[in-house]
């Protein structure tokens, strides 16, 4: 904690070597140690800024459907639910069977997400 405020370890060695960080902006890494608290590594810029870094130094990873941490669902699921609604299911029954809601079931149905899933 650093004056009663809990901050990520390189967010605290900011404060603590080069005073506040401002409103709006965020501390990012100039190496590519995520771990990494060495006050001269660290720069103020905005979460942008941030996001650019990661992009430009490909350590960008999307990850999507099942290889999520989160994901309830996987492409065989999603087979089979699109089988099951062709064959007259409703959107309901389906999410009940899966253990998803109705209307994330029409998401599916309408390829807003999981569009990979053949």
């Amino acid at each position: 904690m650093v004056h009663g405020k809990g901050y990520r370890f390189h967010q605290a060695a900011y404060i603590i070597y080069k005073g506040p960080i401002p409103k709006g902006k965020v501390v990012r890494h100039s190496c590519d140690v995520k771990c990494c608290g060495n006050p001269y590594h660290l720069v103020l810029g905005t979460q942008n800024d941030n996001i650019q870094d990661c992009i430009s130094r490909n350590r960008a990873v999307y990850v999507r459907g099942e290889k999520m941490g989160n994901a309830v669902l996987n492409e065989a699921i999603i087979r089979l639910m699109r089988m099951r609604y062709d064959a007259g299911g409703s959107k309901t029954a389906i999410g009940a069977e899966f253990g998803v809601t109705s209307s994330y079931v029409g998401r599916i149905l309408r390829g807003e997400i999981w569009k990979d899933a053949a």
